[in-house]
């Protein structure tokens, strides 16, 4: 038997007397045919069974329909406890309806309840996710930007995307970022370097790198740092050959006496001859250019050189006589000087002759400093000797007490004259 709480739940709107009526009618229409009771017990039991099947089925419906809300409850719970666990959460206690006791409550009022949060949890999962992206693409891509042959890539992940996981993402990605950084500078660093060799040297900075804009890798500084160094042995190859040219260029503007007028145009050059790599930065100051324009000047030295040595070698000649005479050093003889001009007219000589010259002015220098001492002392009583001849001129004269125009200057002179040659025998060596 249906009770009554249950007949009211499955016929809400009164179908038992609607029943009662149909089957009054029934019988009054079997009466009218003359069924007979075993038949019409056959009719309503298989009517009955129609019925009962109708209820089967709905049943069967109704459990499969429970079933899937029950399903839907516990993977909702299920996945609002995976979520929170993957983005850190701590668990919150869901209800879920596993069973067909009653006692599980009302289903579709479970499963309102857990949806809000379940799409919140997916709301936050997602914007984790995006958070996680930014993240792991700008690490992918500065890792790429800066060693573009290493196979490396990080993946976002679903597992874990807590904020202890991203905050380590975040570390990794300021890392990569400062890295980045100084990457950037050290770039710029040595491609100022770079250009500013370049323009030292004359030569077009866009020649010498192939570097793309905005590379960063190790491959670039590599290409950088190499070419600079090549630079390096460029300029220091070209400072070497400049410096021996100035220092032959010096060594005849010295020779030749060269005005200063003329030796302006190379003032500068002749400045760095002691300059060191890192001092030498003005553009083309080593460019092959001004390098050759100095070993042109050298080489028209040279030949005036040729044309002016036999005079050169005549005034070194004088300059050295001149010298041994002020130091009482005895001269070459005759026959030495005579050989020396014969030897003037051949070109292989005169290098030879001028250079032996310049050793024995030298020479004849350090020997006239050595007697400073003996020289002074010799002009002393040259002069000392110089006047007392004239004193004893000056006695012999019968007339010097004569008064006259000048009377008195020469008493004074002659005052000096005694007072010096008093002092002569003080004076030898």
């Amino acid at each position: 038997m249906v009770s009554l709480k249950l007949r009211a739940i499955l016929f809400p709107f009164q179908m038992e007397p609607r029943r009662e009526m149909l089957l009054q009618e029934l019988g009054e229409m079997w009466d009218e045919i003359g069924e007979g009771e075993e038949e019409r017990r056959e009719m309503l039991h298989a009517l009955e069974e129609d019925c009962i099947n109708v209820y089967r089925v709905k049943v069967a419906q109704v459990k499969q329909y429970r079933a899937q809300l029950q399903r839907e409850i516990a993977d909702s719970a299920a996945e609002v406890a995976a979520i929170r666990a993957a983005i850190g959460d701590p668990p919150a206690s869901v209800q879920t309806a596993c069973s067909s006791s009653p006692s599980t409550g009302n289903m579709k009022e479970e499963l309102s309840s857990i949806l809000p949060e379940l799409e919140e949890m997916r709301r936050r999962r997602e914007e984790r996710r995006r958070q996680f992206s930014e993240v792991t693409d700008s690490i992918n891509r500065m890792q790429q930007e800066m060693k573009p042959g290493e196979l490396h890539h990080l993946s976002m992940g679903n597992s874990d995307l807590t904020l202890r996981r991203l905050d380590e993402l975040r570390a990794c990605q300021h890392h990569l970022q400062q890295e980045k950084e100084n990457r950037v500078k050290k770039i710029a660093e040595l491609t100022g370097c770079l250009h500013s060799s370049s323009s030292v040297l004359g030569m077009d900075f866009r020649e010498t790198t192939t570097l793309h804009h905005g590379d960063i890798s190790d491959g670039a500084i590599a290409s950088l740092v190499s070419e600079i160094e090549r630079l390096r042995e460029i300029k220091r190859s070209r400072m070497q050959k400049l410096q021996d040219l100035v220092a032959a260029m010096l060594e005849l503007w010295n020779l030749m006496d060269t005005p200063s007028e003329e030796q302006t145009r190379f003032q500068s050059v002749a400045c760095n001859i002691a300059a060191s790599e890192d001092e030498i930065t003005q553009p083309d100051a080593l460019s092959m250019a001004f390098i050759n324009n100095v070993e042109a000047e050298v080489a028209r030295l040279e030949i005036l050189k040729e044309c002016r040595m036999k005079d050169l070698v005549l005034k070194k000649y004088g300059e050295l006589k001149e010298i041994r005479r002020r130091a009482h050093i005895p001269l070459e003889d005759e026959g030495h000087t005579m050989m020396l001009f014969d030897a003037i007219d051949s070109d292989a000589e005169r290098s030879a002759i001028l250079e032996r010259l310049e050793v024995q002015i030298s020479e004849a220098k350090d020997e006239e400093f050595s007697r400073r001492d003996v020289l002074e002392r010799m002009e002393k009583w040259q002069a000392a000797l110089e006047e007392e001849s004239w004193l004893e001129e000056y006695n012999r004269n019968e007339n010097r007490y004569n008064v006259g125009k000048g009377t008195h200057l020469v008493l004074k002179r002659a005052e000096k004259a005694r007072a010096l040659v008093s002092k002569m025998p003080g004076e030898v060596i």
